[in-house]
């Protein structure tokens, strides 16, 4: 297990690549449960007020976004043979990202604005960067496209997230 973490972690860091994740069904199915699974949590955290029903909807619609975007890329680019492997790294990365937000989530609950606020605000900001420059390192890696072009991609599906939610969900309007 430590193994896998620190392989993730390094995708993370960038010095690792996608390839070497197998193509398996399993490992993309528990990467993708992962990831719904720390995105409720993460949800819960940021909006207490929604229903549980309403927290996995968005969690689930997020998902079917990045996936299916991803799926399109892939096929676009001729490359549909890496998806599995491709989905397994950014959700696996998104759901280890989540993770590591999660206290800095938690800290922002019931603060006061200030320095301390500014600052936390400030590497939720970092992390958002952060967070693109891995989705488009792995697409870089995965569709063979250029770095900003991943970047740009992991922004604009991840806008088209954002759009559908609030159009879907009244308690994000």
């Amino acid at each position: 297990m430590q193994a896998i973490l620190l392989y993730f972690w390094r995708l993370c860091l960038l010095r690792e690549s996608p390839e070497r994740i197998p193509p398996n069904v399993g490992i993309a199915l528990a990467a993708t449960i992962f990831y719904l699974l720390v995105g409720m949590l993460s949800f819960s955290v940021n909006k207490p007020q929604l229903s549980f029903l309403t927290t996995v909807g968005v969690s689930s619609l997020s998902i079917v976004i990045e996936g299916s975007a991803l799926f399109g890329l892939l096929i676009f680019k001729q490359f549909r043979n890496r998806y599995l492997s491709t989905i397994t790294a950014i959700f696996s990365c998104n759901g280890l990202l989540l993770t590591l937000l999660l206290p800095v989530n938690l800290m922002l609950k019931g603060m006061e604005a200030g320095l301390l606020l500014d600052f936390i605000n400030a590497l939720s900001l970092i992390s958002l960067f952060w967070w693109l420059a891995i989705v488009g390192f792995i697409l870089r890696k995965s569709a063979q496209i250029s770095l900003f072009q991943g970047i740009v991609l992991a922004f604009v599906i991840e806008l088209l997230v954002a759009i559908s939610i609030r159009g879907l969900f009244d308690q994000f309007s």
